[in-house]
């Protein structure tokens, strides 16, 4: 025990406490096992140890020790506990040339180990096991963890190849990883692949000691299918994205954060390509890709805060119906002649378990504006909105209305709950001259015809200010609307016109069925 104690203060100035059995045998060949052992953190940190273990096993080859040589065999290390951690003032718990705290570190005097002498020796290793490790990551801002690590590692020297693969748990779901050092250095070779929540990550590049830095390949492959799966089918993959995609590009990273170069996404033919950027203190990314048909340009900024996520958002696409087409959407005759004009899109984004924001919202169509903001209820499953529109006119004339009718602007406020073949909504439309509100119902049946009942309330004293010669000069309508596509109803009509500077009012019921 003093022997061990001492190497383990000398090579990390840590104080190591052996609670458990140390035993050594000599045949068949020198073995020596540790039981529950402990690695002392240093002062300022939350937990007390860093580590502990419940028992190391290792072996060492007879004939290489008549040689001065210690060459171990197998290490098995069992249930380890390892509690990774950054304080507030930002130091590691892995970092051993940190000032030590001397009363944390301090080696007991009584233990003997001073009376120890040193002792040289060369050292190599075959293999090594790690059986059912715990390991943890805290800080101020984030905490993980991963279960039940198991691995098999083989060096082939201490100065490498290094191989190791195994397995642990993440978030309750298995991770499958392969790792390989080709040489230890400065400069270390590192390939790696992990499997896992229906993803195959590939990394092929170097590994950097001065800095602890990385620079290489990565490839991300998946299926979204498989990935959804993963989720418990929590995630409603859209029809067009179900195919596989491989995410491909250039990482340098550090432990400041980490730069995309070159990024690729490849969905079957198509392809989405640009840069991103991580940064870990504080946490935000970025990205700014180009692609997919309709010639889409994105650029995104995001950043955890205490409740979700929070950022910004702008998106400009060239031809919207080529996109609308890949995305297999459903084009009427209505919309094939907005998605025709070129879109551009910026908004200011939040999104809690509560609600995902727009704010800021700006959407143009050609030379049409709309601004303003709107928000999602997933709880409920709610949206609510407030748009201003500007500019319509030009929307008017391509869409061949301009003649008729004489709208600069307007807007739109209101909200709409969604429950299984049922819209509730309630809005309130502003435009020069007059407005309208409407609140009701939509009621959309698997097995029926669709259907809407609302209750409608509109004036407009300033016909001119709307429609171009128009033959009144206002009016007002009060009444229910129920309507299919076999009939249409008026009920309870109070409503007047204006016109030659006389209201004419008129009151009752109106049907109209379809054959």
């Amino acid at each position: 025990k003093p022997l061990i104690i001492q190497k383990v203060y000398e090579k990390t100035g840590r104080k190591i406490i052996l609670d458990g059995k140390v035993s050594l045998s000599l045949l068949p060949s020198p073995s020596l096992s540790v039981k529950n052992l402990s690695l002392e953190n240093p002062h300022g940190f939350r937990s007390v140890h860093m580590m502990n273990v419940e028992k190391v096993q290792v072996d060492i080859a007879l004939l290489p020790l008549l040689r001065k040589k210690i060459k171990v065999t197998h290490i098995q290390i069992s249930k380890p506990i390892l509690n990774l951690e950054k304080s507030q003032d930002g130091h590691t718990n892995w970092d051993f040339d940190m000032p030590i705290d001397k009363v944390v570190a301090e080696v007991d005097k009584n233990d003997g180990s001073a009376e120890s002498p040193p002792v040289d020796f060369d050292f190599s290793l075959d293999h090594m096991e790690i059986l059912n490790a715990d390991i943890s990551y805290k800080d101020d801002l984030t905490a993980y963890e991963l279960k039940d690590v198991t691995t098999k590692i083989k060096l082939a020297s201490l100065a490498g190849p290094v191989t190791a693969q195994g397995l642990f748990k993440f978030m309750g779901k298995n991770v499958q990883f392969n790792v390989t050092l080709k040489e230890i250095g400065e400069k270390i070779p590192l390939k790696l692949e992990v499997i896992t929540f229906g993803l195959d990550l590939k990394v092929d590049g170097k590994f950097l000691m001065h800095d602890t830095s990385f620079q290489g390949d990565v490839e991300l492959s998946s299926d979204t299918a498989s990935l959804s799966k993963a989720f418990d089918d929590k995630i409603n993959v859209p029809a067009f994205l179900k195919d596989t995609f491989v995410l491909s590009g250039y990482v340098i990273a550090s432990p400041s954060g980490a730069h995309f170069q070159h990024l690729d996404l490849t969905l079957e033919e198509t392809k989405l390509s640009g840069t991103g950027h991580i940064a870990l203190d504080p946490l935000r990314f970025s990205a700014d890709v180009r692609g997919l048909p309709g010639n889409l340009h994105l650029k995104l900024e995001a950043s955890p805060t205490t409740f979700g996520l929070a950022g910004r958002v702008e998106a400009s696409l060239k031809s919207p119906l080529k996109l609308a087409n890949w995305m297999q959407a459903k084009i009427t005759t209505a919309t094939r002649p907005l998605l025709e004009q070129p879109l551009d899109i910026s908004a200011v984004f939040s999104q809690t378990s509560q609600k995902i924001s727009l704010n800021n919202l700006m959407l143009s169509v050609g030379r049409t504006i709309f601004s303003g903001q709107l928000e999602y209820a997933p709880q409920i499953n709610t949206v609510s909105y407030d748009i201003k529109t500007s500019h319509i006119a030009s929307l008017l004339a391509f869409l061949g209305m301009n003649s008729a009718v004489d709208l600069e602007g307007g807007r739109l406020k209101g909200n709409a709950q969604f429950v299984p073949g049922k819209v509730t909504t309630a809005c309130a439309l502003e435009l020069q001259g007059g407005s309208l509100d409407m609140a009701g119902d939509l009621l959309l049946p698997e097995k029926a015809e669709m259907s809407f009942d609302m209750n409608v309330k509109t004036a407009f004293s300033n016909m001119e200010a709307l429609l171009k010669n128009a033959p009144i000069e206002g009016f007002s309508l009060n009444t229910n609307i129920k309507g299919s596509p076999s009939r249409l109803s008026f009920s309870n009509i109070k409503a007047f016109i204006k016109t030659g500077g006389q209201k004419i009012p008129f009151s009752g019921d109106l049907v109209t069925d379809f054959k």
